[in-house]
């Protein structure tokens, strides 16, 4: 879907990309090389290269879907008072801490040290 010729969306995902038409084209092999892309497996979508910025806004969003399902801590009445309850991913179901929250997590770690350093 095109939206005033500015940007383009994807239909699955959502995403708005902006298209190239607004910028100068550079040469192909040197869109190959850009040292902002980052080449990785990401869970649920397969080996992709995309910028940082693109990585960093899916790594958010995953990490705002992908939550626990209760507390960490329970605390009880009876013996033991302190308890460690299983957690689950409130999205996919899957053991806490799931496939998708950890890349997602990794990967927002890995852009903070980039800015610090």
């Amino acid at each position: 879907m095109t939206t005033c010729g500015a940007s383009t969306e994807s239909a699955t995902t959502g995403w708005r990309v902006p298209t190239m038409s607004h910028r100068v084209r550079i040469g192909a092999e040197e869109q190959m090389t850009d040292t902002d892309s980052i080449r990785e497996t990401v869970p649920g979508l397969g080996e992709i290269t995309w910028p940082r910025w693109r990585r960093l806004a899916h790594a958010s969003r995953l990490l705002r879907a992908h939550r626990p399902d209760g507390p960490a801590v329970a605390l009880r009445r009876t013996f033991p008072l302190i308890s460690l309850p299983p957690r689950r991913c409130s999205e996919c179901g899957e053991q806490w801490k799931c496939l998708y929250a950890g890349w997602a997590k990794r990967a927002r770690t890995q852009e903070a040290w980039r800015e610090w350093a």
